[in-house]
């Protein structure tokens, strides 16, 4: 007596939705009607900034730095790891994939339990990876450790794109984009005449 219904949507990660499901049974006393739901995957969800707070949609974050001003977090205080199996997390990768000369990705303090390291192998792309079987609570925090800065006193203004994909050791969250807008200082030039008095 039992059919298999399948289903498949397109869905915008750090979007919820909901689905509704109903059936009917037969009015009679042989059989109950019921329903079982496959195990599909369990939701891992990265939002850089949850309250939209910087003006960035969905789970994006956007910012800015300013030349010779000090280094800008990658994400929101309010960043947040959703993970409906479990309660920890493995990894995460924060890839800036556009870098321009003297940018720079740091990591600050991190939690117990978690190692971060810095690959600036390939051409253009600075990857941090932090690594760990920790809390979601601590991956917030080693999250918010990771800064950008470009040391240049001409930095090119080419707005910097970061991937932030985390990782519970099964499955990959969504990939939230962390946008930073470069702001140069004016340099000005200044010419001194000089005349005998």
């Amino acid at each position: 007596h039992t059919t298999v219904l399948s289903t498949v949507s397109s869905v915008v990660p750090g979007t919820t939705y909901s689905a509704e499901i109903k059936v009917a049974d037969f009015t009679d006393n042989q059989y109950n009607t019921a329903i079982f739901i496959n195990y599909f995957g369990a939701a891992l969800l990265v939002d850089l900034d949850s309250n939209n707070s910087s003006g960035a949609s969905g789970s994006n974050y956007q910012t800015s730095f300013t030349e010779a001003g000090p280094a800008v977090a990658v994400v929101d205080a309010d960043r947040l790891i959703t993970n409906l199996d479990t309660t920890s997390i493995q990894q995460a990768v924060v890839r800036l994939t556009n870098a321009r000369p003297f940018d720079s990705l740091a990591i600050g303090a991190l939690p117990s339990g978690i190692t971060g390291t810095i690959d600036t192998s390939v051409p253009g792309v600075i990857t941090v990876t932090l690594s760990g079987s920790s809390t979601i609570a601590n991956y917030h925090t080693a999250l918010s450790a990771i800064s950008f800065s470009n040391s240049s006193n001409v930095p090119d203004t080419t707005t910097r794109n970061l991937t932030v994909v985390v990782n519970d050791g099964v499955t990959n969250s969504n990939t939230a984009i962390s946008s930073i807008t470069v702001v140069p200082v004016p340099t000005y030039l200044y010419t001194v005449a000089k005349s005998v008095n």
